[in-house]
């Protein structure tokens, strides 16, 4: 499209104008390469709170349109995998970055994509022009969109607008005005540009070091390269980036197999090793979560639980024949509790129904219209327990879903580079990273090591994600399974 580079046209609805307030409603994409071909992709998002009629006015999509939406912590890994190393195109860049980047950070992603702003772009090629919003610039280039405010079409009348002013001005006019846009890399303080050109463009974790060989910074890419020259940039404004790419005196990194392996190795290094420019993670001695129990037709009882973290506790999260179902991963109690009160003021629950209330008659919450009845006979018991189920659903963990160990196998094949021409085996054991080896037959090497680790609630989020193409280890051992390819990188058994 411009600059040669591959590209994202990125267009967001949203709940509001504050990213740090409201949430992603839609998210529209349309992947340009350097040869013309493009690609789109769109999603529908559950934003966790009702969208304002005025809102709903503007773009169509109504709370009955998400309602079994996705929420983006459910789509964030993938997003994230596929959009790194893409240069970002938007129009008003800063409004879709900003939510976008909160998004990600809450998911614990880092976000910093090359950015390319149609508003600027529009300002610098029609300086002649007082108003630049896309509805203007539609009518500007007697473009029609079939739905204004979806994010779809919005990045269709955002490719439009940059095809017509290339067919205009043509391409050196417009990457002239673009280039000024981006952040251009610049030589680090004390690092030779030849060290960071060895590094392999492929999925990998990498390394910051600064005098003394003191750990600076920890990270992990797709694509390793770009990444790590990103850090770099010309007109840092964040105090801690100009910080640490002054402070940078050598690199190394490690090659995986692909976006899991790079993911689980990060969080693992950052834990045990915690650099000095990472975000601190606390280690937990326990976790809480919300247990539910039924007996019978029974009224579900629900309770704070606190959970050690050795990973031979096979009830954290939980195993397929367990009697109760666990919901929630919080660092402590009061955060447990507070989840638990807004799930029951949000659903309407009974507080003695769940087992939390004591005392004769109904709950306080019915008398003050607050609850549905359940604990004055108006509301049938079944249909409260379902009720309840609903308002956990989200948050239910998932059981370990095999009898023993596991691994998830991931292969560079998909990556088409003969640098990261190798397999990655991940070896787990009820939701525990137990290390990765390239070789079947080092696998039980990876098992005797369980029995000193500890249940990780990063590890297990990652994991659940891609639990569904793990296999048991004894039909690795035994020879009866074999990996096939994913497009994803990530194989499964066949």
């Amino acid at each position: 499209m411009i600059l040669g580079k591959p590209c994202v046209v990125i267009d967001l609805e949203t709940t509001g104008t504050s990213a740090s307030r409201e949430a992603i409603t839609e998210v529209g994409l349309r992947f340009c390469a350097p040869d013309g071909s493009t690609r789109d992709w769109q999603q529908l998002l559950n934003p966790g709170r009702s969208i304002p009629p005025y809102i709903s006015q503007l773009t169509g999509i109504r709370d009955d349109m998400v309602a079994d939406a996705p929420y983006f912590e459910d789509i964030a890994a993938g997003l994230h995998a596929m959009l790194d190393g893409y240069m970002m195109i938007a129009h008003n860049a800063r409004f879709d970055y900003s939510f976008l980047k909160h998004a990600f950070d809450s998911c614990e992603f880092d976000f910093r994509p090359a950015l390319i702003c149609t508003v600027k772009l529009s300002r610098s090629l029609y300086p002649g022009e007082k108003r630049h919003s896309l509805d203007v610039i539609c009518e500007r280039i007697h473009y029609r969109r079939e739905r204004a405010h979806r994010a779809l079409d919005d990045v269709s009348a955002t490719c439009a607008f940059i095809n017509y002013a290339i067919g205009e001005f043509g391409i050196d006019k417009v990457n002239s005005a673009a280039r000024g846009q981006l952040q251009r890399p610049a030589q680090p303080a004390h690092l030779p540009l030849q060290e960071v050109s060895r590094i392999p463009n492929t999925p990998g974790v990498y390394r910051f070091y600064g005098e003394q060989s003191s750990l600076l910074y920890i990270g992990k890419s797709v694509r390793m390269r770009e990444r790590v020259m990103s850090h770099f940039n010309a007109d840092i404004r964040a105090d801690r980036e100009m910080r640490l790419a002054q402070e940078v005196r050598s690199i190394d990194w490690c090659t995986t197999a692909g976006e899991l392996g790079a993911l689980l190795r990060e969080n693992r290094e950052i834990k045990s090793q915690s650099p000095i420019y990472n975000r601190r993670q606390r280690r937990h001695k326990q976790l809480w979560c919300i247990e539910t129990e039924q007996q019978g037709t029974q009224a579900l009882r629900v309770q704070l639980t606190a959970r050690p973290l050795q990973a031979t506790n096979a009830a954290m999260p939980g195993n397929a024949k367990a009697k109760t179902q666990l919901h929630g991963l919080f660092s402590s109690k009061s955060h447990a509790n507070k989840w638990l009160n807004s799930k029951i003021e949000e659903y309407r629950l009974c507080k003695k129904m769940l087992g939390l209330e004591r005392g004769s008659g109904s709950c306080f919450n019915f008398q003050l219209k607050r609850c549905d009845g359940a604990c004055a006979g108006v509301e049938p018991v079944a249909v409260h327990n379902q009720r309840v189920l609903d308002a956990l659903a989200n948050d239910q963990l998932q059981c370990w879903p095999f009898a023993g160990a596991a691994v998830i196998i991931e292969s560079a094949e998909d990556w088409r580079d003969a640098e990261c021409a190798q397999q990655d085996i991940h070896v787990i054991d009820h939701w525990v990273y137990l290390g990765t080896v390239h070789d079947p037959a080092d696998i039980n090497s990876q098992l005797s090591s369980v029995e000193n680790a500890c249940f990780d609630r990063e590890t297990y989020r990652l994991l659940s994600k891609f639990i569904h193409l793990a296999v048991p280890v004894a039909e690795i051992v035994a020879g009866r399974a074999h990996a096939v390819e994913s497009p994803d990188g990530i194989s499964s058994p066949a």
